[in-house]
């Protein structure tokens, strides 16, 4: 996450706030290797809170995403995160760039590319202005950054040279059904396509979580994209002392206010079920 959205101090604060709780933190232990549900309970525990998030980034497979100079908004806000914390170099970011997405992850990459050095961004997403997920605030601030949006677009290939990114070929879309806006209700218009040239073409269309995760959650019923299945009030999934929340359980996360709450209601629910209520 960029730091000008949620400054790190503050992260770290929050973090030694929670150890003052008498929270133990165990670092670099990958869930999923050596660690599954059944590995966890064998080992006494009694409940299991499983917000390990969608790591794995989204393309929409099409032709040219093995070029150099394609990315996605996780490698991209990944490595710039770490430089600002010194932790890394810095990212390097091309005069221009096409960013892909309409949500406030695509504005945050937009955003950090800016940072970065870009000159020249651009933005496509399948959504009118109106329908963009990201909050108005944030394409206000992209806007005015001197972004341009192509909007009702649906991106068809990145092109090359030599093996590097050129540009992006899209074509303007309609939606099939009103008010449903996802890539399986987009019509593409004939006659409507069009080329942007840029050196750098970032995916921010969203995540999923990673394969291997399904393989530690015997027990656990997981959505179509692989997403655990959750009791939107309590966070319960189908295997007795599981709870899910954040972008990991299906209809969960979306803002980081939103899993919070959704931590925090599934702490109460836990609580319960440890009490045998």
């Amino acid at each position: 996450m960029p730091t000008h959205r949620i400054p790190q101090d503050l992260v770290v604060a929050e973090i030694e706030y929670v150890k003052s709780l008498g929270v133990k933190i165990k670092t670099s232990s990958t869930f999923g290797v050596g660690n599954t549900l059944d590995d966890l309970f064998a080992a006494g525990f009694k409940a299991v809170y499983l917000a390990v998030g969608a790591e794995q980034a989204l393309t929409p497979n099409i032709p040219g995403e093995n070029l150099v100079g394609v990315t996605t908004w996780k490698d991209l806000l990944g490595r710039f995160a770490r430089y600002n914390l010194g932790e890394g170099k810095k990212p390097h970011v091309p005069k221009s760039v096409i960013v892909v997405g309409g949500g406030s992850v695509a504005m945050d990459t937009a955003g950090a590319t800016r940072q970065l050095g870009a000159e020249e961004i651009d933005v496509v997403c399948l959504e009118a202005p109106r329908e963009m997920p990201a909050c108005h605030d944030e394409l206000r601030e992209v806007w005015d950054q001197g972004a341009r949006f192509h909007t009702r677009s649906m991106p068809i290939e990145i092109t090359g040279y030599r093996g590097r990114v050129t540009g992006l070929k899209a074509v303007r879309i309609r939606w099939r059904e009103p008010d449903k806006f996802v890539p399986e209700n987009a019509e593409r218009i004939a006659g409507t396509g069009y080329w942007l040239p840029g050196e750098m073409v970032i995916f921010a269309i969203g995540a999923k979580p990673a394969p291997r995760l399904a393989d530690a959650l015997v027990g656990v019923k997981l959505d179509d994209a692989g997403r655990v299945i959750v009791d939107p009030e309590t966070g319960a999934t189908s295997r007795p002392g599981v709870f899910a929340g954040g972008d990991v359980a299906s209809d969960g996360g979306t803002t980081i206010v939103k899993s919070v709450a959704e931590g925090k209601h599934a702490a109460q629910a836990i609580d319960a079920y440890l009490r045998g209520k």
